[in-house]
């Protein structure tokens, strides 16, 4: 019998130990458990819903932590669940709550990148509208830089720094150089890269990013700067005098697909992060300036190459817009022919002109056009009106397809350098007056103009060129049009027109 009672002796000791070690230490703590938002999970948009409740305990509040900063304490109901509305911006962040010392932690991104959504461009939800400029030489500075040259140092910082000064929030930048002569070369041969020329456009887009702005990044030039179509041409031993070979002729098309895919497959060695998942990349332009030249009078071979380049950028890089990066030349009389025509402006309106800008937009995820009257041959006394009436014109095209439009170039020539016909009052007044029709315009989703120099790249390099020193007067001959674009910076960017 003895040996009977000690087992029950025993259990009854341990119960009567576990009783008062529960009065000693009180009740369990709650223990978080969050059901919103999914661990992982991508918004478009920064409202987000955190959600959760209570177990194994109670508690009054739950408190919330936002990436370590704004806090919440949130009341608990009556079956321990919690919940709020959260801000946050575009990238990634963690949320952490705790109650009664105990804490649950959840990571989750909002959108960063730059989207279309009912005809506008957004960012986190809301309109995305700007002001910016153009600096086609980035890339050739960032390369020297790389490279060793004193004189290179630092300027890509200087030259962004500029535009934040200045309110811009987008830079166009070229994202190619393709001419194996060129100390800053990136693709030296087909498919075959330079190292040192990559690392420049990595630095680049690190730089765009660490100073807040954003990058459209042409992937070629029409033009012979740094290669361009002639370069592909003579790389697959075409007449490199014959621009329409490059969109029609099939081992260029793929030469030139497989080069987008290694691209925006490129890991960036400065941040680590693969050029296809970076926000800083707005958006990828197929060609600077693409034109019909001697295809047909419809349009239809160059939409076809923009619609095989456009999805391949797709497949590649499904995280940025895609453009064409055109002029915004219609062969097609989607234009008012008559009135360029008028104008002297034939060449922009005619059968040469090889492309169809309705068909060409529908195809990519927003418009392009570019800006420069004087160039096109109409008359100084025109050249306002004319510069209004591209820009409206190519607006209501877009605005039908549902896409906003970006002025991806516009500018006129220095007079004290370049021959111009205007003063640097009177180009200020004409800018005035087309970033104004920009900005009341909502299909006009941003302007960039050609184009922001640093101090040591002298006006002889461009005869649109134009810099500014913040803090120096306006009427300065340097500074040009920097109050006129600060002005419009802000009223876009602020939805104020």
């Amino acid at each position: 019998m003895p040996e009977r009672r000690a087992p029950r002796r025993l259990c009854l000791v341990r119960r009567l130990a576990l009783v008062l070690f529960a009065a000693c230490t009180g009740p369990e703590p709650p223990v978080v458990v969050m059901t919103g938002p999914a661990p992982g999970a991508r918004f478009e948009s920064g409202t987000v819903a955190l959600s959760g409740h209570l177990a194994g305990g109670s508690a009054e509040t739950v408190r919330c932590r936002l990436d370590g900063g704004r806090a919440w304490a949130l009341g608990v109901g009556p079956f321990g669940e919690f919940g709020a509305l959260v801000n946050a911006g575009a990238g990634r962040h963690q949320l952490r709550c705790e109650a009664g010392g105990r804490t649950k932690s959840v990571g989750f991104e909002v959108d960063a990148f730059v989207r279309v959504r009912g005809g506008d461009l957004t960012v986190d939800g809301q309109p995305f509208r700007f002001v910016g400029v153009n600096a086609y030489y980035l890339h050739e500075e960032a390369t020297r830089e790389v490279l060793g040259v004193a004189a290179a140092k630092g300027k890509i910082d200087e030259v962004l720094a500029r535009a934040v000064d200045l309110g811009a929030t987008v830079v166009r930048t070229w994202a190619f150089n393709d001419d194996p002569e060129s100390g800053t070369v990136i693709q030296e041969a087909p498919l075959a890269y330079s190292e040192a020329g990559l690392v420049g456009l990595d630095r680049v887009i690190a730089a765009a990013g660490a100073h807040g702005l954003r990058l459209v990044l042409p992937l070629g030039n029409y033009w012979p700067d740094y290669g361009g179509v002639p370069q592909y041409l003579r790389w697959h031993g075409l007449p490199p005098g014959r621009p329409d070979r490059f969109f029609t002729d099939p081992g260029v098309r793929s030469h030139f697909r497989a080069h987008i895919e290694h691209l925006s497959s490129r890991k960036n060695t400065v941040t680590g992060i693969r050029y296809r998942d970076d926000p800083t990349i707005l958006a990828w332009e197929l060609l600077n300036e693409p034109r019909g030249t001697g295809l047909d009078a419809e349009g239809a071979a160059l939409a076809s190459w923009v619609a095989e380049m456009a999805d391949t950028v797709r497949r590649a890089d499904p995280n940025h817009l895609v453009g064409t990066g055109e002029e915004g030349f219609d062969s097609v009389g989607g234009l008012d022919s008559a009135y360029w025509r008028r104008l002297g402006a034939r060449e922009l309106v005619s059968p040469g002109a090889g492309s169809d800008f309705l068909a060409n937009t529908a195809l990519v995820d927003f418009a392009s056009c570019h800006v420069y009257p004087e160039a096109w041959g109409v008359p100084p006394r025109d050249v306002a009106e004319a510069g209004t009436r591209w820009i409206e014109e190519h607006a209501r095209i877009a605005a039908t397809l549902g896409k906003p439009l970006v002025v991806g170039e516009f500018g006129l020539r220095n007079r004290e350098l370049a021959g111009g016909a205007f003063t640097v009052a009177e180009r200020r007044s004409i800018y005035d007056e087309w970033l104004g029709r920009s900005g009341s315009d909502r299909a006009v989703a941003g302007v960039l103009s050609w184009m922001l120099m640093h101090d040591g790249r002298v006006d002889a390099y461009d005869a649109y060129a134009w810099t500014w020193v913040s803090g120096h007067p306006a009427e300065l001959p340097s500074t040009r049009y920097a109050e006129l674009y600060r002005q419009y910076a802000a009223l876009l960017s602020g939805g104020l027109m």
